[in-house]
């Protein structure tokens, strides 16, 4: 175990990152790019949450984090070849994006292939029924609200950073 800990101190001491973490020499357009691509992510992980409540209910939930979460360390091992690579920025975020757009078919597609009972159409709906689940949903999207705005200070602080200085 110690040495295979060495071993990764050393690549990762190796991996040309600075271009990363210097967030001065990253270019007014691939930061543009990049939080273009990270907003798409955040749009298609709001289906990664529909697909998360339909494994939920009918009771593969264990399936669903794990085939999730197998999905998440593929992205993130192609995340660190292109980084030992020298990539840019710009291609950790399409690598991030593509991952999430994969793995949310991917999820969708196995969803209806275990289940025969739940489908995410409206064949039959009632205004009883959606007013039953008025409450739940507003509750549910309260809390991306609340994260929304939790996260703004920091988006000001890289707006702040990325900005041009006069």
């Amino acid at each position: 175990t110690l040495f295979i800990s060495f071993i990764g101190i050393f690549i990762i001491c190796q991996i040309p990152i600075t271009g990363w973490f210097n967030l001065s020499i990253i270019s007014l357009e691939d930061s543009r790019i990049i939080l273009g691509l990270l907003s798409l992510r955040v749009l298609i992980k709001l289906l990664g949450g529909v697909n998360h409540a339909g494994y939920r209910s009918i009771g593969k939930y264990s399936t669903h984090i794990f085939s999730y979460y197998s999905g998440m360390i593929i992205g993130q091992i192609f995340l660190w070849v292109g980084a030992l690579l020298g990539m840019s920025p710009v291609y950790g975020a399409v690598v991030i994006l593509f991952v999430q757009i994969i793995q949310t078919i991917y999820m969708r597609i196995r969803f209806h292939r275990i289940n025969n009972v739940y489908s995410f159409k409206i064949k039959k709906v009632s205004f009883t029924v959606l007013r039953q689940l008025l409450p739940p949903s507003f509750a549910n999207f309260s809390f991306l609200i609340a994260q929304s705005l939790s996260l703004q200070g920091v988006v000001i602080i890289i707006g702040a950073i990325l900005t041009p200085v006069d």
